[in-house]
């Protein structure tokens, strides 16, 4: 049996896994970072190690906690008292993209902004919350109860107005005022006001509406292309959508299939 070779000597208190060619180490109750061939590069100082994040380390200093980057540097000061108050999170998290190339959000008890790879800050945190909101870098940001979108350069697409904005699909999202639903394009522009009871996100270049108590379809230019008159609908898949219409009263709704070609 072939034994593993130590390239690193055992001489630490304590260690954590690597993450982009650094790994955290304890010696004599602190808490520091060696690269692959075991130098210290970051000094032991810090009282606590909780998270990696996108090239970022959440740390402890004294009783408090913040943010330093792959250099040390803290790019959040600690003044936290819960590691839970200070995070970095990115599109990869969110999304399955081959390369994430987008800025960072920064998450923090005072509020939430972005930063860049170096922890330079691009917007600084001052929305209630910001979330992704689609794979080609948008994303949702709240002031109070009310949502909006930028892009991750922080460039502002629609200001905070909606009550709800769901995930783009198919270059559009699903926005909500006083009840009411609408669809925006990736530019922010309102392609169908906010006029429905109920809708779901496109799929085949439609999406499913419900006006008053009764479902039907609107295209990618917000015009309603298969009346409302269906108990309940499905999304089109292979261009058939599963449909339901009252049967005898009292009884199972009827099911068919729709074709959205036809």
């Amino acid at each position: 049996m072939r034994l593993p070779c130590v390239i690193i000597d055992y001489q630490f208190d304590g260690a954590y896994d690597f993450h982009e060619g650094l790994a955290a180490v304890e010696v004599a109750g602190k808490w520091g970072f060696i690269n692959e061939y075991g130098r210290m590069v970051i000094t032991p100082k810090f009282d606590g190690i909780y998270n990696f994040d996108h090239g970022f380390f959440e740390v402890k200093l004294g009783d408090k906690w913040g943010l330093i980057n792959k250099d040390g540097i803290f790019i959040v000061q600690p003044k936290y008292f819960d590691y839970a108050d200070v995070s970095v999170s990115g599109f990869s998290d969110y999304f399955a993209i081959s390369e994430d190339k987008f800025n960072l959000i920064l998450n923090t008890k005072d509020g939430d902004g972005l930063i860049n790879r170096e922890g330079k800050f691009i917007v600084e945190p001052k929305y209630d919350s910001i979330s992704v909101l689609s794979k080609e870098g948008l994303l949702e940001v709240k002031i109070g109860d009310k949502s909006g979108v930028i892009d991750s350069n922080g460039r502002i697409l629609v200001k905070p107005q909606f009550d709800t904005i769901y995930r783009f699909s198919e270059g559009l999202a699903a926005v909500e005022l006083e009840g009411k639903w609408g669809f925006i394009d990736q530019s922010g522009r309102v392609i169908a006001k906010p006029q429905f009871d109920d809708v779901n996100n496109f799929s085949e270049g439609l999406a499913k509406v419900k006006v008053g108590d009764k479902f039907g379809f609107i295209d990618q230019k917000g015009q309603i292309v298969i009346e409302p008159k269906f108990k309940s609908v499905n999304n089109f898949y292979d261009g058939l959508s599963r449909v339901y219409v009252d049967g005898v009263p009292g009884d199972i709704p009827l099911k068919g299939y729709i074709d959205k070609t036809r």
